[in-house]
């Protein structure tokens, strides 16, 4: 009976040797791998403007674990090796002239798949009056990470300044953002879900809800904003003085700097011929251009306008800073004796300091307001008052002889 009873025992510790070990080494997770999504980038710009041709870049790292307090849900950092291997990688916006434009926010099915941005979000933009704007994404692949517990785990996506030097761009305010990623366990059979991903604004204290499936988390945030800032260019013509021609069409050359390449600018030929016509004094026709577009691979480009006394042409969304000049044709300038000058009222500025009278040029380095550029060419002839005097008189005899004729002519008919 005693040695039963100790073989039953023995059985016993031996199952619990197996068994134990197990049971103290917990569950063990299948290691679940995360997803491509995309995340919304938008640039706010001026109505008359077209869409520039510019990328943004962006970086992510891993964000800071936090502790769980006041029933708010762990955090731990993207890099936390004893819980998830991998690093996600990160993709570009890219904005390229004649993309769709909206003059409002518009609601989109959105192209991520951040658990709390449904579809039927509007965009998450303030327009003012003149404004549009164009949207695009980017991606942020986790196809190379693998979470091996269940918890949020925290990265920072920043958005980079613009490297490439184009000029009227600014980004966001708030240049990063946290992007959660949720892993959940989902049933009794050591099976993990990525939940969701969640993108919120920038702050070091920032929480997640215990409920996050029905709660929202802190500074929730649908991407980031960019601005892209213009002016308007309007070069105009005048002329004065009792010799100035109204009629002659003169040639004016406007170059741009620092711009980029596949860069389209509207030109408002309201006040201008699109096609001029010939006359006494121009005997070629000259068509002005309605659009510049800046060649691929340039930082510059030209273009020629043809204007008469009055006349003016507007150029429509060069970036903010941007430098140009405008020559006028020296050569028939001097030909024809006209003295030159020329005016620049930028906003409420008023300028003519950038104006070369050597060569007939004004320049700016940095255009920073609507400007109205006025060339002015003035010819004044004074008439001397001795030809006057000395054609008169011999006017007066020819007019006498002649009356004194029809006189005579008179007093004969008469007398036969």
């Amino acid at each position: 009976m005693k040695r039963r009873s100790i073989a039953a025992i023995l059985t016993v510790v031996f199952v619990l040797a197996q068994t134990l070990p197990v049971l103290a080494a917990g569950m063990t997770y299948s290691a679940e791998t995360g997803q491509k999504i995309y995340i919304e980038n938008y640039l706010v710009m001026r109505s008359e403007a077209n869409v520039p041709n510019q990328t943004f870049t962006f970086s992510i790292d891993p964000g800071a674990a936090q502790d769980a307090v006041d029933g708010k849900l762990q955090v731990f950092a993207g890099n936390d090796g004893n819980r998830v291997s991998g690093t996600p990688s990160i993709g570009t916006s890219v904005f390229r002239e004649g993309q769709d434009t909206y003059d409002s926010a518009q609601t989109f099915p959105k192209a991520t798949d951040l658990i709390q941005a449904a579809d039927g979000k509007t965009d998450p933009v303030t327009l003012t009056s003149g404004q549009k704007y164009a949207r695009s994404s980017f991606s942020v692949d986790f196809s190379e990470v693998s979470f091996r517990e269940p918890g949020v785990y925290r990265y920072l996506i920043t958005e980079s300044g613009d490297t490439d030097g184009h000029l009227g761009i600014s980004n966001d305010p708030d240049s990063t953002r946290i992007l959660d990623v949720y892993v959940e366990h989902v049933d009794s059979n050591s099976r993990l879900l990525v939940r969701g991903y969640v993108l919120h604004n920038q702050d070091a204290s920032a929480s997640v809800p215990d409920a996050y499936s029905q709660g929202q988390p802190e500074g929730k945030s649908d991407g980031f904003v960019n601005h892209y800032s213009t002016e308007n260019l309007t070069i105009k013509k005048e002329v004065s003085g009792n010799q100035a021609s109204h009629d002659e069409y003169f040639e004016f050359t406007l170059t741009l700097n620092g711009v980029t390449g596949g860069t389209v600018y509207d030109v408002d030929l309201t006040h201008a011929d699109e096609s001029t016509s010939t006359n006494a004094i121009n005997r070629e026709q000259h068509s002005n251009p309605n659009k510049i577009t800046v060649p691929e691979g340039n930082n510059t480009v030209t273009a020629a306008f043809w204007l008469q006394g009055g006349q003016y042409v507007l150029v429509k969304g060069i970036a903010q800073d941007s430098s140009y000049s405008v020559n006028e044709d020296k050569a028939l300038l001097t030909r024809e004796g006209y003295t030159t000058s020329a005016q620049a009222v930028e906003g409420e500025r008023t300028d003519s300091s950038g104006y070369v009278d050597a060569n007939a040029s004004y320049t700016d380095n940095a255009i920073t307001d609507d400007t109205v550029l006025t060339f002015t060419n003035s010819e004044q002839g004074v008439i001397p008052t001795g030809v006057a005097m000395a054609v008169l008189p011999g006017t007066l005899a020819v007019i006498a002889g002649s009356l004194g004729l029809l006189f005579l002519k008179a007093g004969r008919k008469k007398r036969g």
